[in-house]
């Protein structure tokens, strides 16, 4: 399942990349304890790379969820950076955290 999930997260549909993501935070907190260094990574992946507000959003909701007192640094940070984000929904989520 992880497979599957961090394959579909480089789809070409962003819906079916918000999705994925998803299910791989969900894979990640039965496999480890969260956050770990594969959700930072991802975390900053999307962030940094990803052209669509739709998968940024639902990055920032999981984060939200899995990481509620941002214990990572790096993923703070990243969250940080959000901030400044052109989507105006993308910079709501953020805010939250």
């Amino acid at each position: 399942m992880m497979d599957f999930s961090r394959k579909a997260v480089s789809h070409n549909e962003s819906f079916v990349r918000a999705s994925a993501i998803e299910v791989y935070f969900a894979t990640l907190q039965l496999k480890y304890k969260l956050p770990c260094i594969e959700m930072e990574a991802l975390v900053e992946k999307v962030f940094r790379l990803e052209t669509e507000a739709v998968v940024r959003r639902k990055c920032a909701t999981l984060v939200q969820k899995f990481d509620p007192e941002g214990k990572s640094t790096n993923i703070r940070s990243v969250m940080l950076h959000g901030l400044k984000d052109f989507d105006w929904e993308v910079k709501e989520e953020v805010s939250i955290f």
